[in-house]
């Protein structure tokens, strides 16, 4: 019972329904979980984590970094202060750890390949997954950035 008296109401599994404005609402225990309708929103701290690892690439003014798990408003600016430590004249970004990339992420990635271009150095994509491709396409910007499959794609692009 709720406070007012009012038994709540449950879906299929038993978990507790709430409404608010016309959408059904269904909160889960951990990790937290907001659905509302059809739209989910997470709020595991796990979920919204990047881990960066730069090594040594192939030449010796190359690196890699491999970047593990979104690139989004939390995580977007780490990236990007990182990239800035990098003087390289390459860097090979390694995204097929990559799950999810927002607006904010995307605009860190444009705005790293400028500065890399405008130095003329070269920024690299590699391992980048179909859905997070598309993101890129429906912002008409897949033209501007090259798609490696893999980080030897991309290093075996590179000029010696």
């Amino acid at each position: 019972m709720l406070e007012d008296g009012i038994a709540p109401k449950l879906d299929k599994a038993g978990r507790q329904l709430s409404s608010i404005g016309g959408h059904r609402l269904r909160i889960a225990a951990a990790p937290f979980t907001l659905q509302i309708g059809r739209d989910t929103l997470h709020a595991d701290m796990a979920e919204s984590l990047l881990g960066l690892n730069v090594r040594d690439g192939l030449y010796p003014s190359e690196k890699i970094m491999v970047l593990d798990g979104v690139l989004n408003s939390d995580t977007a600016f780490r990236f990007r202060d990182s990239v800035r430590g990098y003087k390289s004249n390459t860097l090979v970004v390694d995204m097929s750890r990559v799950r999810y990339v927002d607006s904010s992420g995307l605009g860190v990635l444009i705005g790293a390949y400028a500065s890399f271009e405008r130095d003329c150095r070269r920024l690299l994509l590699a391992g980048l997954n179909d859905r997070i491709w598309e993101l890129f396409r429906t912002c008409k910007i897949d033209d501007v950035f090259t798609r490696y499959p893999t980080v030897a794609d991309a290093e075996r692009s590179v000029p010696a």
